[in-house]
């Protein structure tokens, strides 16, 4: 009996020890590896779970190392400025085997081990048989291009169709707890081919105040006004807060949507742990506001973007800094014209 007293006490002070993190553990020598290798006749844009590695020649290959992890979301895409298009989202699936511990009681002692998680590796080709040319399987639905912080991220991501949307929205996640959710936005830009259809960056109204009438509070959240507090170009920004809960909506209504669209909008986010999302919307009954093909700042602080099928994981972000995003849409991707003039490959 004595002994088992002994041996509980001992591996319940080690297990103590090790949630306090005043015995520290080292994940290992061995990390988790992924190479993904370009297999077709183009460049490619690959992002292996949020690190991008741009222009990636033909038959080259890119690796990414990290803490073992089990898998990694890869995205990969044809670079702009060649005459093909086609993406595809891959969850890979990564060799791994987790902590082992235990211990054992000899003469009256625990004798405790512990083996940290251990990584593998895998190798991913690219083929073209991969990367469809038309990722919608129509033909007329398509996101050209995703751009943040002036890097494209994204290229040929199936978007949801125009008819369930009408209008540009600025949406503050839900989020629990206590106090309000905060966010602001600066030069709003929304345009079609050779024509903007609207542009504003905040600074001719008044402190406290809403911007134009071209603006319509969907749901009402904690407050929505124009601020001083940060700007990203002038002294003024959009603010836009939220409750627990209960999302600040603000809706620019576009009423019908052109073939070709893009929005482009720097966004602030105040807190870590409350993010936002930009894009289009519907508001579908009293309690339910729905964005659609919009990017989103998660509340994990990861960003994402929403199309048509899974969420794609475009990065991270950190409070306290402006992110510019631009979105440029094409609704009927059969009819697209190439722009390879805007591009140059690189050398």
């Amino acid at each position: 009996m004595l002994k088992k007293i002994v041996f509980s006490k001992v591996f319940i002070l080690f297990l103590l020890l090790l949630i306090f993190n005043v015995i520290t553990l080292s994940i290992g020598d061995e990390e988790s590896t992924i190479t993904v290798v370009n297999k077709t006749s183009y460049y490619l844009h690959i992002i292996i779970d949020g690190t991008p590695f741009l222009y990636v020649q033909p038959d080259k290959s890119v690796t990414k190392s990290s803490e073992p992890v089990s898998s990694m979301l890869v995205n990969a895409f044809y670079s702009p400025g060649q005459d093909i298009k086609g993406s595809v989202t891959i969850s890979t699936d990564i060799p791994y085997r987790g902590a082992l511990q235990g211990c054992n009681c000899t003469e009256g002692y625990p004798e405790c081990s512990y083996t940290p998680p251990s990584g593998g590796s895998v190798r991913l080709e690219i083929t073209p048989n991969l990367l469809s040319n038309d990722t919608t399987g129509t033909g007329n639905v398509a996101v050209s291009e995703i751009w943040i912080n002036d890097l494209l991220v994204a290229e040929a991501v199936p978007l949801v169709s125009r008819n369930n949307f009408s209008e540009f929205c600025l949406l503050g996640n839900n989020f629990s707890g206590t106090g309000t959710s905060t966010f602001y936005v600066d030069d709003v830009t929304l345009t079609t081919i050779g024509s903007v259809l609207y542009r504003d960056d905040f600074e001719s109204y008044s402190v406290g105040t809403l911007p134009s009438a071209d603006w319509v509070t969907q749901f009402s959240g904690a407050i929505a006004q124009i601020s001083d507090n940060v700007a990203h170009s002038g002294s003024k920004s959009f603010q836009l807060s939220s409750n627990p809960n209960w999302a600040r909506v603000e809706a620019f209504r576009l009423f019908s949507i052109p073939d070709n669209f893009s929005y482009d909008v720097w966004i602030y986010l105040a807190q870590s742990d409350r993010g936002a999302q930009v894009g289009f919307g519907k508001k579908e009954s009293s309690n339910t506001y729905r964005a659609y093909n919009s990017v989103i700042f998660g509340n994990d602080n990861s960003i994402y973007f929403a199309g048509s099928g899974s969420s794609i994981n475009l990065g991270s972000w950190t409070p306290g800094i402006w992110y510019h995003v631009k979105v440029i849409c094409n609704f009927n991707y059969s009819q697209q014209t190439e722009k390879d003039n805007l591009y140059e490959l690189p050398s």
